[in-house]
């Protein structure tokens, strides 16, 4: 998440509206036109877009690393078609159906390979997204249509347990420990309050007042958006 205004890019926004209740689809609208709707997520699948694309991105295509600028050792790592077609020694990193025997997966184990993935200094991915990111290539590695997660709750939006991981999720790849990306950091709750606080965070994940809409390649669920403004109208406590 950048905050910063001088950058200038043109950026295609889709913008997904997404309502969580009872209603068993969702609709997608770019402006006021509707084009599509989707399904809630079925629990028992792994959605790459939903799932795992957030902990690529947090964790390993950051600039410098696996980002589809800088791919270092051509391992680009920002998107589904930069995963199932990026090789290592002629080999494709991803083996659908084969998750213990991916380089993928292997690397985020130090299997094989001498040099820990992520490295010290980058967003460290746990065990369980380690074991998810394994799962969902057993299940094919597909990327499947959107969907929407329904488990996600508007009525909370403490700090400990929903607004953290949403940072940590979708924001620390690029402001966390050593990467500072427009002099931005969101290590600790004060450097997220701050953001908060001075509308600067809100208009960041709106794109709203000029601001560069953010994350780049995961926007925000709408549902997640509600949450972390509700958290801001209360005051973006360390709850």
């Amino acid at each position: 998440m950048l905050f910063n205004k001088r950058i200038i890019r043109t950026t295609i926004l889709l913008m997904v509206c997404l309502t969580v209740g009872v209603s068993c689809q969702h609709e997608i609208f770019v402006g006021n036109e509707e084009i599509e709707t989707i399904e809630p997520c079925n629990p028992q699948f792994i959605h790459y877009m939903n799932d795992i694309q957030p902990i690529l991105s947090a964790s390993c295509a950051v600039p410098g690393c696996h980002d589809a600028a800088t791919p270092t050792a051509q391992i680009n790592l920002a998107s589904y078609e930069g995963v199932m077609s990026t090789k290592v020694r002629g080999e494709l990193i991803v083996k659908p159906g084969d998750g213990a025997g991916s380089i993928l997966n292997r690397s985020l184990r130090a299997q094989d390979i001498i040099v820990v993935m992520p490295p010290p200094f980058n967003l460290a991915i746990t065990d369980a997204q380690k074991n998810l990111i394994r799962d969902w290539i057993d299940q094919g590695a597909v990327n499947a249509e959107p969907c929407v997660n329904i488990d996600c709750d508007t009525m909370r939006f403490d700090w400990s347990t929903t607004i953290r991981p949403i940072i940590r999720t979708y924001c620390n790849g690029c402001h966390y420990g050593d990467y500072a990306y427009g002099d931005v950091l969101l290590s600790f709750h004060s450097q997220v309050q701050e953001l908060a606080l001075n509308g600067d965070l809100f208009n960041s994940i709106t794109g709203q007042e000029g601001v560069r809409l953010m994350p780049l390649d995961v926007p925000l669920p709408d549902c997640k958006i509600t949450q972390i403004k509700k958290w801001i109208e209360n005051g973006a406590p360390r709850d």
